[in-house]
C-alpha cells in the first residue's frame, strides 16, 4: 500500500510538471487496493512513463489529447499505470510494447468531436456510433505514426467482447489475443471508477461487481487475477486466506476495500482482516 506522500517523493519534479497531481489522483488505495508494493514499483513505473512521454510522435499525441479532452488524458494515464501492473503480475511478452499501446488505446478520440466526449449524459445513437470509431481511428494514427501492430490492435480492440457484443468489428473470444482482453477489463475499470463529465466515479468494488458479472463479456480468469492483483474483492466472493482457510467476503469497507470483513465457512466465524496478521491471498 502507498500512500500519496510516498508516490510523490519518487517523481522527479522537473520532468513531471503537472503529471505529478495527476498521478496521485489515480493512484488511491481505494482503487489501487495492493497492487502497488513499494516505491520501487511507483519509480519503474513513473520512468517508463516519462520515458514513453518523451517520445514522438507519443509526446505530441498525448498533449494533444490532454487539451481536447482531459477525462480521457487521466483515462489512459490510468490504463497505463493498470496496464503496467496487469501485464507484470500476468507475466505478458513484450510489456513495453503492451504499456505502450495502453497509453495509446483511446488515441483515436483526437478525431472525435469535443462535445461528444464531454457530453453531460447519454449520447443519440447517431452520436455513439461515431464515437465507436475512435478505436479504427486509434488503429489507423498507430499504424501511421508508429507503425507497429504491436501497439495498434490495442487501440482497436479494446471495447470488442467476448460474445461478439462489442465494436468495432464484433469479434468474439477465440480472435482476441491476452493482451486485448487483459486490455478490456483495465479499460472497464479505470472508467467506472473515474470520474467522467456525466456522473461521479464508481467504487471499486462496484467496477469489479460488474466484471464478475459479465462473465459472457470479460475472460473470468483474467478478472480474477485483476482482483487478485488489487486484493480487493466484492461481497460474497470465496477466498481463500493467508492461513489457508476458505472464508467469504461479508463487508468491503470504502476506505481501506482490500482489507474486507469475512466469514470463515468452516467456523462462520465473522473476522476483520489485518494485512499484517491475516490477509486475502487468492480468488477460490
Amino acid at each position: 500500500m502507498m500512500k500519496a506522500k510516498n508516490i510523490k517523493t519518487v517523481f522527479d519534479l522537473t520532468k513531471a510538471e503537472n503529471r505529478v497531481e495527476d498521478f496521485l489522483y489515480i493512484m488511491s488505495d481505494k482503487r489501487y487496493g495492493l497492487a502497488i508494493k513499494n516505491e520501487d514499483e511507483v519509480k519503474k513505473i513513473a520512468e517508463t512513463f516519462f520515458e514513453l512521454i518523451n517520445m514522438e510522435p507519443v509526446k505530441t499525441l498525448i498533449n494533444e489529447l490532454k487539451k481536447k479532452d482531459y477525462y480521457t488524458y487521466i483515462h489512459v494515464v490510468d490504463t497505463f499505470i493498470l496496464g503496467t501492473l496487469f501485464s507484470n503480475h500476468l507475466n505478458l511478452p513484450n510489456q513495453l510494447a503492451y504499456v505502450k499501446g495502453c497509453l495509446m488505446h483511446d488515441i483515436g478520440k483526437l478525431n472525435i468531436p469535443s462535445d461528444f466526449l464531454q457530453f453531460n449524459g447519454p449520447l443519440k445513437k447517431k452520436q455513439f456510433e461515431e464515437v465507436k470509431l475512435h478505436t479504427l481511428a486509434g488503429e489507423d494514427l498507430l499504424n501511421t505514426f508508429i507503425n507497429t501492430m504491436e501497439v495498434a490492435f490495442l487501440a482497436r480492440d479494446h471495447h470488442e467482447r467476448l460474445d461478439g457484443s462489442g465494436y468495432p468489428h464484433g469479434v468474439t473470444e477465440e480472435n482476441l489475443t491476452l493482451e486485448a482482453k487483459a486490455l478490456m477489463i483495465i479499460d472497464v475499470y479505470s472508467a467506472m471508477t473515474l470520474d467522467r463529465p456525466y456522473r461521479a466515479a464508481l467504487s471499486s468494488v462496484e467496477a469489479l461487481t460488474f466484471l464478475l458479472e459479465s462473465e459472457n463479456q470479460f475472460d473470468q480468469k483474467c478478472v480474477k487475477k485483476f482482483l487478485e492483483m488489487l486484493h480487493i474483492f466484492p461481497v460474497n466472493s470465496t477466498v481463500r486466506l493467508s492461513n489457508k482457510q476458505l472464508a467469504r467476503v461479508v463487508h468491503v469497507p470504502s476506505s481501506q476495500p482490500y482489507l474486507p470483513d469475512v466469514e470463515i465457512l468452516e467456523t462462520e466465524a465473522i473476522v476483520k482482516l489485518r494485512e499484517e496478521v491475516l490477509a486475502i491471498e487468492s480468488f477460490y
